[in-house]
């Protein structure tokens, strides 16, 4: 089974397939409790969407699945369970609500399940597997999803995929809109930046007589206000008074 962060994509998802053949959802209302009112920005007894996918291989489970919506971001309807085993269809619904997701961070850990976990997945408590913890908050860094899947560690491989930083620059600066959960974004073109100023040669040397050269952007900087100073009492003391003509 592999769990990919580029499987949002189209074509990663064809190109990933997973192994597990059938997908359970449950759905119910909960309150917030201490942990969720931290994950997800609400206050403790706040009403909550709890999806709960659990993935079958045959009679097999394989991965474990709890994603949970503030009923203040939207109030969805049960996902379609056996589009995906890690509740990617709670991002669409979130989509087809009008909720735009932002930005999403994933954190891997790996550790011992708890009780609940090992019944669910059929292994023991001494067997360690991967929790995922994925945060997607929206343009005002509101969260609107908090996912918690969780994989036996010994039949998961986790695949990430990042673009090099040129490549990504590149795509803002020259791609006029952008698609993102179904929506389309305009997107803001990258400032342009001027050329680094000129080295200014200081009136001074260093101890061996060197040349000293001063590189800045800040022409109000102390050394750029001290070169100033010392050039200007240099002019002075070069140009000869003269008297006014009568």
């Amino acid at each position: 089974m592999v769990y990919a962060n580029t499987r949002f994509g189209e074509a990663e998802q064809r190109a990933v397939p997973d192994a597990v053949v059938s997908v359970r959802c449950d759905t119910r209302t909960v309150e917030a409790d201490g942990q969720l009112s931290l994950l997800l920005g609400v206050d403790v007894g706040s009403p909550v969407a709890e999806y709960v996918f659990i993935g079958h291989q045959g009679t097999s489970p394989r991965s474990l699945a709890r994603i949970y919506v503030p009923h203040a971001v939207a109030r969805l309807g049960v996902p379609r369970a056996n589009e995906s085993v890690w509740g990617d269809g709670v991002r669409e619904s979130l989509s087809a609500a009008g909720v735009g997701v932002a930005r999403t961070t994933e954190r891997v850990t790996a550790r011992f399940p708890t009780t609940a976990e090992a019944q669910t997945l059929h292994i023991t408590t001494r067997s360690p597997v991967l929790a995922v913890e994925r945060v997607s908050t929206d343009a005002t860094e509101r969260v609107v999803e908090e996912a918690l899947p969780v994989l036996p560690g010994d039949r998961t491989e986790i695949l990430f995929t990042t673009g090099s930083v040129p490549e990504r620059l590149e795509r803002s600066r020259w791609t006029s809109m952008n698609k993102m959960d179904g929506h389309e974004y305009a997107a803001t073109p990258l400032p342009v930046l001027p050329p680094p100023a000129a080295p200014r040669l200081l009136p001074w040397a260093d101890p061996e007589g060197k040349p000293c050269y001063l590189s800045t952007d800040d022409n109000g900087s102390v050394i750029s206000r001290l070169a100033d100073e010392i050039e200007t009492g240099t002019t002075a003391a070069r140009t000869p008074n003269r008297r006014p003509v009568p």
